[in-house]
């Protein structure tokens, strides 16, 4: 792997919107490691996120909404 190494925080703050600041900037370092390609992410950070999102946040999304949410997301070209 190269790059950045992007953790399972980064996207349960992107998920989480119980904290405005930290989803925005979150949001904004994602977006910032797919527009320059700088960045990577292990099969463990997306089970880990999936499995957090759909079970451990104070409001959690059903599985379905969760990856749909992150396969867009990851797939954005800057």
């Amino acid at each position: 792997m190269s790059g950045n190494f992007v953790d399972t925080n980064m996207f349960i703050y992107w998920f989480d919107e119980t904290n405005e600041h930290k989803c925005t900037i979150s949001e904004q370092l994602i977006q910032k490691a797919l527009k320059t390609r700088n960045a990577c992410i292990s099969y463990q950070v997306i089970q880990e996120t999936l499995n957090i999102v759909t079970r451990k946040l104070s409001f959690p999304i059903n599985a379905e909404n969760a990856e749909e949410s992150f396969v867009l997301f990851v797939r954005r070209k800057g």
